[in-house]
């Protein structure tokens, strides 16, 4: 597999990942490399095993982008775990060191700042669910958490849950 190192994470060729049969857990993450004008989006991520020259690298996280130019580019997630990363170019000149490389770090854009300071919240009262849809909803967040479906979160913000009972 060809491997290129560009990034604070390590991505996979989706093609790669499909052919492996490899689980694929749901999850959406907009990337950017090399330039804010050209952003693409995982299509989820798998974890897998790696032995690699005598090593081993237990449930690496590979997020999967469709359409890669190489096989698989390894991340500072990934390669922040070895002292040192040596590449050789062959080249004439003697070594070139580089230390303390850091990932980019791009401000995230604020979530709602095209709204008017003026909005205000509005807050509704949870509904209430019967003890049966109470245990339903309850029993689903467990498994589609234990999938990797979804991820808890602490935010203020929330979605109503709407159950039903009937076929209809």
């Amino acid at each position: 597999m060809l491997s290129l190192i560009p990034e604070a994470q390590t991505h996979i060729c989706s093609d790669t990942a499909y052919k492996h049969c490899w689980h694929i857990y749901s999850s959406n993450l907009a990337i950017s490399v090399a330039s804010t004008t050209y952003t693409s989006v995982t299509h989820g991520h798998c974890l897998v095993t790696v032995d690699y020259h005598g090593n081993r690298y237990s449930s690496v996280k590979l997020s999967l982008l469709p359409n890669l130019c190489s096989d698989v580019l390894l991340g500072h997630d990934f390669l922040k775990q070895h002292q040192h990363i040596l590449i050789s170019f062959g080249g004439s000149k003697p070594a070139f060191f580089l230390y303390s490389l850091t990932a980019a770090y791009v401000e995230p854009p604020t979530l709602f700042g095209n709204l008017s300071p003026l909005c205000k919240l509005i807050a509704t009262k949870s509904r209430r669910l019967s003890s049966p849809d109470q245990k339903f909803v309850e029993s689903e967040v467990r498994r589609l958490l234990a999938e990797g479906i979804i991820e808890l979160s602490c935010s203020s913000w929330r979605a109503q849950v709407l159950a039903t009972s009937n076929v209809n």
